[in-house]
């Protein structure tokens, strides 16, 4: 018996008197590592989004705080057209991962954040 996995897809192979007779199954768990990033930046930035990170927001926009964390972690994060212009955060973290701040930040406002073509994009969470 054989099984190769490619992605989602598991082919298993089984010899059967002298007859292979192969099976083709999508399989959520084929995979157990995520499937290679094709932009080497992604890799970067979730390296970036490990360390930890300080951050005293006092009624801060939206906005202004991605830009801030833009400069101070040196990646960028952009901030997508359909997040609100006028919502604002209030967080004062110390030795957190930047990922987990983020977190903190967008959870409340319905917010989350995604790795994208070597970018951190801020949006509105997606429906489940």
């Amino acid at each position: 018996m054989f099984c190769f996995t490619t992605r989602r897809l598991v082919l298993l192979a089984i010899i059967v008197q002298s007859h292979v007779v192969f099976f083709a199954a999508l399989s959520p768990a084929a995979c157990d590592a995520p499937p290679a990033d094709p932009d080497p930046k992604n890799d970067e930035i979730r390296r970036v989004l490990d360390q930890p990170t300080e951050i005293d927001f006092l009624k801060t926009p939206i906005r202004s705080g991605a830009k801030f964390l833009s400069r101070q972690h040196k990646i960028p994060i952009n901030v997508d057209s359909g997040v609100r212009g006028d919502l604002a955060t209030t967080l004062k973290v110390s030795g957190v991962k930047l990922g987990e701040a983020l977190k903190l930040m967008l959870d409340p406002h319905g917010l989350e954040y995604s790795v994208v073509s070597g970018t951190v994009l801020i949006r509105v969470k997606k429906k489940p």
